[in-house]
């Protein structure tokens, strides 16, 4: 069964209504216009009726943006929303170097009076939006505009449907979301007699898989069977599969020391020291790796099929990461949030809606190869058009699923990673020493900004 999510009988602000009030109307008399009535006039009155719309300003991030036409395909896509509702979209980009950076200037914008009516909020700044009191739920807006949520529900996955609820109220609506898979390099299986695995393949057929595609080729060359999860939303996917995770479910303990932390980081660093895996370079992406058949494979999201489809690379697989410990599957969502400051609470928490719409997750998600929340869009791209093998896969999220680890404090527990993964790999500290100096360090951080 569904849950329902609880909401409280609140009059919602009226901006939407004032809006579609603002209307110009022309007065007639049945006569025939008079050289009062030209076309400066009425250029006048259009220039009039436009300066009475709303302005709603929506951020993004940067990596939302087309690199060859710039923020038009969004604007576009916000146009039946505009017409809907009598008023103008205007999109704020912010420049990021990453989703931690991205929220670091979100929050600049926010504190000093200049923040949006509506943002776009990866998964990462869910609780940090809510511990600094930068959303606003959209409990109000779902009361008075049930038949919406009726129809989001309707088509939303139930694992999804609540993925932005904090403490019993929803602060946003999914409209995509990602996973962590393994993708192989069809031409390296190949050549080394390997067939694709099945979907959920066990712990002892992926390490056979990385002894025979770490041997030397025919002509004695060194290969790499497997870029290892080096940055850390793939790497909540292997914690999961260890059966942990950086945190408790609650985020309120640290785990990353736990025994099974610990058995993974020793897993990756032995990878490296033993030639099954290079050493993680940022100069050479993961992505690149697979295409180019340097590593046999790889971890990503759906995010590889726009990378497959702009190296014309389509001869591909993709299976789920093998299970360790445990099952679960990891999954992270985007959607737009209200702003707490907004004085346009009605038409922002409208446009949350919008973006949850057929029409705008079908275009975002098949343009950015994000998954898309809703159960009845289709899925088409040159890869996948072109069939790639397992491309069901992305069609469904496995029944318990759970959420990336999002605590108040990500920011500081990814950074923290970053540089206690980057040690290990470099061999200058023992992955328990690794471990257990990172965990010291998170647990600060949890203190410092609890949840």
């Amino acid at each position: 069964m569904r849950k329902k999510v609880k909401v409280t009988k609140k009059l919602a602000a009226a901006g939407l209504a004032a809006i579609l009030a603002c209307q110009v109307m022309g007065c007639g008399t049945g006569e025939k216009p008079t050289k009062d009535v030209s076309d400066e006039k009425v250029s006048e009155v259009k220039s009039q009726d436009t300066s009475k719309k709303e302005v709603l300003k929506v951020a993004v991030s940067s990596s939302s943006i087309s690199e060859t036409e710039g923020t038009a395909p969004m604007e576009e896509m916000f146009r039946g929303f505009e017409e809907q509702n009598n008023c103008e979209v205007e999109i704020v980009v912010i420049a990021h170097d990453g989703w931690a950076d991205y929220l670091t200037k979100l929050q600049t914008m926010m504190v000093s009076g200049n923040g949006p009516d509506l943002y776009q909020n990866p998964h990462e700044g869910g609780r940090m939006a809510n511990s600094l009191g930068l959303c606003a739920p959209l409990d109000d807006y779902i009361s008075e505009h049930p038949e919406e949520w009726d129809e989001f529900v309707k088509v939303t996955p139930d694992s999804l449907e609540n993925a932005r609820e904090v403490d019993g109220k929803i602060y946003g609506l999914p409209c995509f979301y990602q996973t962590t898979y393994m993708w192989l390099n069809m031409d390296r299986l190949k050549k080394a007699g390997l067939e694709v695995p099945d979907i959920d393949w066990t712990w002892d057929e992926f390490e056979h898989y990385l002894e025979v595609l770490s041997k030397p080729d025919e002509n004695g060359n060194k290969q790499y069977a497997w870029a290892i999860p080096d940055y850390y939303f793939v790497y909540n996917q292997w914690l999961y599969s260890f059966g942990t995770g950086y945190l408790d479910d609650d985020y309120k303990e640290v785990t990353f020391d736990s025994d099974a932390s610990i058995e993974l980081m020793k897993f990756c660093a032995d990878a490296v020291k033993n030639g099954i895996a290079p050493t993680p370079d940022k100069n050479y992406d993961y992505l690149q790796q697979l295409v180019d058949g340097h590593v046999a494979m790889t971890n990503a999201g759906r995010w590889m099929v726009n990378y497959c489809n702009s190296n014309e690379f389509t001869d591909v697989a993709v299976v789920r990461v093998p299970q360790k410990y445990s099952d679960r599957q990891e999954y992270a969502i985007g959607n737009f949030e209200v702003c707490s400051s907004t004085s346009k609470y009605d038409l922002a928490a409208a446009c949350c809606f919008y973006t949850t719409g057929k029409d705008w997750v079908e275009k975002y998600s098949n343009d950015t190869a994000n998954i898309p929340s809703r159960t009845d869009v289709t899925l088409t791209d040159p890869t996948t058009d072109k069939g790639y093998i397992n491309q069901d896969i992305f069609n469904t999220l496995p029944d318990g699923s759970y959420p990336m680890q999002n605590p108040t404090s990500f920011t500081e527990i990814s950074n923290i990673f970053d540089r206690a993964f980057s040690s290990v790999m470099a061999g200058e500290i023992s992955p328990e020493d690794g471990c257990k100096q990172a965990a010291e360090e998170m647990r600060a951080a949890v203190k410092a900004n609890p949840d």
